[in-house]
């Protein structure tokens, strides 16, 4: 198992101003939260590199996903053998998911949101009309739309 994403935890040597918001930080790892925007929606630092070289030792890697925003995973995706994203799920969080991998729990879920295959892509909404000629050189803006993922009954939006 590896465990991928980025944090919220807040960064107590940076300054922040009367709303919690971020003026100055010094820990760059904390991707999300307020006034911790970032540009691109690739995996904080070397965490794509760690997963190809797990992939290249012929491991099994089932991929778990932390975030409080959508990452672009198409890699991800294509080098685990299964992926889950948890999301940020809080001090239960780790029970639900080693429950869920061990059999305790039936096994299902679906994206609360679209996630976006480019950051040009953006934003990605699951109830607006695509735009009507897209991009030349994307063929949609999103390949896990709004209500993908995994069930063992039929779900209709």
């Amino acid at each position: 198992m590896l465990c991928l994403g980025g944090s919220s935890a807040r960064d107590f040597s940076g300054v922040y101003n009367e709303k919690g918001q971020a003026i100055a930080a010094k820990n760059n790892f904390m991707d999300c939260g307020e006034g911790r925007d970032v540009c691109s929606l690739r995996l904080p630092g070397s965490q794509l590199e760690l997963l190809r070289l797990l992939k290249k030792a012929g491991k099994p890697v089932i991929s778990l996903l932390i975030q409080g925003r959508t990452y672009l995973i198409d890699e991800v995706m294509a080098l685990s053998d299964a992926v889950i994203i948890v999301w940020y799920p809080g001090q239960e969080g780790p029970r639900a998911v080693a429950d869920t991998l061990f059999g305790k729990l039936n096994c299902f879920g679906r994206l609360p949101v679209s996630v976006p295959n480019s950051s040009s892509a953006l934003p990605v909404c699951y109830n607006r009309r695509p735009m009507p000629n897209g991009y030349i050189d994307l063929n949609s803006l999103s390949d896990y739309p709004f209500g993908s993922g995994v069930n063992y009954s039929k779900v209709k939006y």
